[in-house]
C-alpha cells in the first residue's frame, strides 16, 4: 500500500516539476501576437478574381515568429488596401492559407467595364477631399450639391447626392500606395464614375449629376467618402 502511495506522490511531484519548468521556460518569452490576412475556411478564390471581405479573416501569429513573416504575408491592418485587387493564383481556403504579397495583382490600367456599363469623369475639389483615401471599385462617394439643381445656382439648401461607384482617381485604378498611378497634376482631381445602363437607359442619378456639372461649367465638387464595400 505504501508503495502505491509513494508512486502516486512521485507522479504528482514529477508533474508539478514539469509545470514549474515550463513556467520558467516561457516566463521570458514574448507571448504577444500579430494579425495577418488569411483566407476563410472553405473560400475559393480563382485566378483574376477580386478579393472580397467575406473571403478573408484575421489570423493570429506569435510575434516572435511574425517578424520575418511580415516580409511575405500581409498584416490584417492593410486589408482595405487589397480589397478590389485581383488574385494572381487560385487559392483554396480549405488549406488554411495566409494571403501573400505575391498573391495580389495590381489593377490593370484599363477600365473593367461590362457591356451594359460606361464611365464619365467629373472634377472634384482636392482641397476639401483626401483623394488618396478613395480606392477605385472599393470606396463609394457622394457629392455635396444644391437641392435645386435646375438653375445651376447655389443659393438654396444643399444635400449629399449619391452614392456613386468610382472607377479611377485621375489615372489611378488602385490604392495610391499599392502601385496605382497617381496621374498628372491636371487629372489627379478628376474622378471617373461608373455608368450603368438598364434597358438602354442611363442611371438617372448619373444623368442628373452630369446635367448639374454642365450647368455649372464643370465647377469642382466637394466629396463625401463612404465606408468601403
Amino acid at each position: 500500500m505504501k508503495g502505491i502511495q509513494g508512486l502516486i506522490i512521485a507522479i504528482v511531484l514529477g508533474t508539478l516539476g514539469s509545470l514549474v519548468n515550463m513556467y520558467y521556460l516561457t516566463k521570458g518569452r514574448d507571448m504577444s501576437t500579430q494579425r495577418f490576412i488569411g483566407v476563410v475556411d472553405g473560400a475559393e478564390i480563382e485566378v483574376g478574381e477580386k478579393f472580397k471581405q467575406d473571403d478573408l479573416e484575421a489570423v493570429e501569429i506569435p510575434t516572435e515568429h511574425a517578424r520575418s513573416l511580415r516580409k511575405y504575408a500581409i498584416p490584417y491592418s492593410e486589408i482595405n488596401s487589397i480589397l478590389g485587387f485581383n488574385s494572381r493564383r487560385q487559392i483554396d481556403g480549405q488549406q488554411g492559407e495566409l494571403l501573400l504579397r505575391t498573391d495580389v495583382r495590381t489593377p490593370t490600367e484599363m477600365l473593367d467595364l461590362e457591356s451594359n456599363q460606361a464611365a464619365i469623369s467629373v472634377l472634384v475639389n482636392p482641397t476639401t477631399t483626401s483623394l488618396d483615401q478613395i480606392i477605385p471599385q472599393v470606396t463609394p462617394i457622394s457629392f455635396y450639391l444644391p437641392i435645386d439643381r435646375t438653375s445651376g445656382r447655389s443659393d438654396g439648401a444643399w444635400e449629399w447626392f449619391g452614392p456613386f461607384d468610382v472607377l479611377a482617381v485621375g489615372n489611378r485604378l488602385g490604392r495610391a500606395d499599392a502601385g496605382g498611378r497617381r496621374g498628372s497634376s491636371r487629372s489627379r482631381n478628376m474622378l471617373t464614375l461608373q455608368v450603368q445602363f438598364t434597358a438602354g437607359k442611363i442611371n438617372p442619378k448619373i444623368a442628373e449629376l452630369k446635367k448639374y456639372v454642365h450647368r455649372t461649367n464643370n465647377e469642382p465638387l466637394d466629396v463625401m467618402i463612404h465606408t468601403p464595400r
